[in-house]
């Protein structure tokens, strides 16, 4: 039975159908590697420059509201993939002993998808915008601040897929597969913005 599962390939709909060992994970990987393909891709694209986008202008006035609101969509977006991959893509598996959800893996690993092609846009935002000189620190800044997460997801599909190859070809031998994946802002990142702000504020004899 593959309802919900007809746009994907044979393999995803034969694990769903199947449900061989650790068919859970095999169908989390399996899905990762499909659906965040896109959003992986078309931020591979954006940092060599092959994905552009329309360039938007602010004005000196502007820039702080608009910063303030770049940042909160940052912590949304870390705040989100640490939920989905660290809570909810667990939850759809099941407690120990029993089955998991096929279609809840299937809408979690969408979300995540749906978080990704945020953080991509988010970074179009960053890369298209166009501001004084004076904010060349601060843009620069923030640039690949969010998009830096993204192949860890990758990355973990790629452990989870290794780990059950070698559980398939060893049945027998009991296997532990762990990967934690820590969802967050480069090192120092909200120093380096307040300082950033910090050097704006001289340039403009602004006290406060």
């Amino acid at each position: 039975m593959t309802y919900g599962f007809e746009q994907f390939d044979e393999n995803v709909r034969s694990i769903v159908t199947n449900k061989p060992d650790a068919w859970e994970f095999l169908l989390t990987a399996a899905l990762m590697k499909r659906l965040l393909r896109a959003p992986l891709r078309r931020w591979e694209d954006l940092k060599s420059g092959v994905l552009v986008s329309p360039r938007d202008r602010l004005s000196d006035e502007q820039v702080m509201d608009w910063l303030v609101l770049r940042l909160d969509e940052a912590q949304d977006v870390a705040k989100s993939l640490t939920r989905l991959y660290g809570r909810e893509l667990q939850k759809s598996w099941g407690e120990p002993g029993f089955p998991g959800d096929a279609l809840e893996i299937r809408d979690v690993i969408l979300n995540m998808a749906r978080t990704c092609e945020l953080a991509v846009d988010w970074e179009s935002k960053i890369k298209f915008t166009q501001t004084s000189e004076i904010y060349n620190g601060l843009m620069d800044t923030l640039s690949g601040a969010v998009g830096h997460n993204l192949p860890k997801l990758l990355e973990a599909a790629n452990v989870l897929e290794l780990g059950l190859k070698k559980h398939l070809e060893n049945p027998d031998q009991p296997m532990r597969i762990s990967h934690t994946i820590i969802f967050d802002l480069p090192e120092n990142w909200e120093y380096r913005i307040e300082a950033e702000i910090e050097l704006i504020k001289q340039s403009f004899g602004w006290t406060g």
